[in-house]
């Protein structure tokens, strides 16, 4: 009889790396590691204790059990279980060294580029047929991930604590000091010597793109496979401290700490704590998901971390929020302060308004008469209000329309804890001098939202919500989450840096961005641009004249020729379904 627990795991760990062989087989030095396994075997727990995960849905490979070809083995198993049903939970976790390999010539990446890999028990050593054991890279494992998704489904999570900057092992310890700081990278010395490997087993599998992709015909590629959490950025060390992952040790604790069935993968950077050192990393399509499910909660408000200083000030002490100019913060922003461990903001515990502002944090006060805060508690804060009145989003309902009284309603309740309604003006008459950024109507108990037509777009997008107008409390509700999701949308398309002229100047003439159509190369199917740029003048528009256009994929060129250090974070707005994507 098959389980009731719809959750299978591969769960790998490795300390000690093959010693058996006399160290002129091995062409790299590897140093010891003291938490992997630990970390490994505690998620196997947390498996157990927390989802009743039977232990023979999940499979533990430690050490010398994790071979390269025992864990390539482990992965295909998952593809072919047929105890595992479509959509079923899949959770893949590595612990143990990471490393960089040379990115594929067949990839044409920039020169110097390079790609990640995990290494397994028996990396870097000569076999008795003379071969090199390699480790394995990012884009092997994407294509047996993506197998496993095309049989099983994309409810798949992928768990990496280990590093792979050379920089990472740089001072680095070795020994048997559990409480040495170690980071989980190595150098391999004969990473030339993979190149030929590494293709041919490329050319025996299914090939993968290692781009973001969205289109259905690809969305099984990519990012588009699974929920990726890392450790770390791709630039920094991911250490283990005390025989236990950082990582893996913080997000064991959230895990703890919160309800499974309400966490969300975007949750979980803002809610684990602080690692010194690390900024882990969470990437997917499916950011919206609860942990190990398929169903998506609604989008919440970002949260941001409080710190107290009670030394501070002449021993008055200080409240720091880490959030800045550059999450659109003004001096006017007002905040809802929460316990860290209540992910859906249900209970509002104290405010705080904004004293200092600078560009990454600020500090704050609490206004008169709100509540004492405990700083001996996990806080968070929420922003409940944006700023002044230049910046709230206009709306406009005809003066008889359903919606009108709905909204006044709503605000004569003052009901603002869970919802921003104090973000938005509701105009008297919609005029060219006072024009609105969304119309809203109520007709046969929907909501009608037609928004103000963007740049370059042709036609103003309809939105259309049902809602129980019966049910009073009901249709509150309802309301107010709409306009909670709408202020997010339209607080994060209107932020404008405050870069100075001659640094804007710099930027705009020092960036360029290209957008093509991608297509599959002949020989190893990844995708590679095809055609002329797309992007003209800084707007690219496209005509999708059927289905099979809309499937097509596209991808941008960004070169950074600025004297200034620029990272790209990407973002789509979607005016259909107020949705932003990553």
């Amino acid at each position: 009889m098959p389980s009731e627990i719809r959750l299978f795991a591969l769960l790998i760990g490795i300390n000690t790396y093959d010693v058996s062989l006399d160290a002129s087989t091995r062409l790299s030095g590897f140093k010891k590691l003291n938490g992997a396994v630990r970390d490994a075997e505690s998620f196997a727990l947390y498996l157990q204790n927390r989802f009743r995960v039977p232990q023979d849905q999940i499979t533990l490979l430690t050490n010398e059990a994790a071979t390269r070809s025992q864990i390539i083995d482990a992965l295909v198993k998952l593809q072919n279980d047929d105890r595992i049903e479509k959509d079923d939970a899949i959770f893949l976790f590595y612990a143990g060294h990471g490393t960089e390999l040379p990115s594929p010539k067949i990839f044409k990446c920039e020169e110097g580029s390079k790609i990640q890999a995990i290494v397994p028990y028996d990396c870097d050593f000569v076999d008795e047929k003379g071969v090199v054991v390699p480790p394995i890279p990012d884009y092997i494992l994407g294509i047996y991930l993506s197998k496993i998704v095309e049989k099983k489904g994309n409810n798949v999570t992928a768990i990496f604590d280990c590093c792979h900057s050379a920089s990472a092992t740089r001072g680095a310890s070795s020994g048997d000091d559990s409480t040495v700081s170690i980071s989980r990278s190595v150098v391999l010395q004969s990473s030339e010597v993979y190149s030929q490997q590494l293709f041919q087993e490329l050319s025996e599998l299914q090939p993968v793109t290692r781009g973001n992709v969205f289109v259905p015909k690809y969305l099984n590629r990519g990012l588009g496979t699974h929920i990726l959490l890392a450790a770390c950025k791709a630039t920094e060390e991911a250490h283990e401290t005390n025989g236990r992952g950082r990582f893996s040790a913080a997000l064991l604790q959230l895990l703890d700490r919160v309800s499974s069935g309400t966490l969300q993968y975007c949750d979980i950077l803002n809610q684990i704590d602080k690692i010194e050192g690390q900024n882990p990393q969470c990437e997917g399509l499916n950011l919206h998901r609860v942990l190990f499910d398929r169903k998506v909660l609604p989008v919440q408000r970002k949260s941001f971390d409080i710190v107290y200083d009670g030394n501070a000030d002449g021993g008055r002490g200080q409240i720091t929020v880490r959030a800045g100019e550059i999450h659109n913060i003004n001096l006017d922003s007002e905040f809802a302060v929460y316990l860290k461990s209540d992910i859906s903001f249900t209970n509002q515990i104290g405010t705080l308004l904004v004293q200092e502002l600078g560009d990454f944090k600020f500090t704050a006060r609490r206004p008169n008469g709100a509540p004492e805060l405990n700083f001996n508690q996990l806080l968070v804060a929420v922003q409940n209000k944006i700023g002044t009145e230049k910046e709230r989003i206009r709306i406009y309902s005809p003066p008889h329309d359903g919606f009108r009284k709905l909204y006044e309603d709503l605000v004569q309740k003052q009901d603002f804890t869970h919802h921003p309604l104090n973000n938005f003006t509701l105009l008297k008459s919609s005029t060219s001098t006072q024009r609105p950024e969304v119309e809203i109507s109520l007709i046969e108990n929907k909501f009608k939202f037609i928004m103000s037509t963007p740049p370059m777009q042709e036609k103003q997008p309809i939105i259309t919500h049902a809602v129980d107008v019966d049910n009073s409390d009901l249709a509150d509700d309802e309301l107010a989450w709409i306009f909670a999701r709408m202020a997010h949308f339209y607080q994060e398309l209107k932020y404008k840096n405050d870069f100075n002229d001659d640094v804007r100047k710099n930027i705009l003439r020092g960036v360029d961005v290209e957008f093509y159509r991608l297509q599959d190369d002949a020989d190893t199917d990844i995708l590679a641009p095809t055609g002329s740029n797309l992007c003209t003048d800084g707007v690219v528009n496209l005509h999708l004249a059927n289905k099979a256009d809309e499937e097509e994929p596209y991808g941008f060129k960004i070169t950074n020729a600025s004297s200034s250090k620029l990272y790209v974070n990407a973002f789509l707005f979607n005016t259909h379904n107020l949705s932003i994507g990553e």
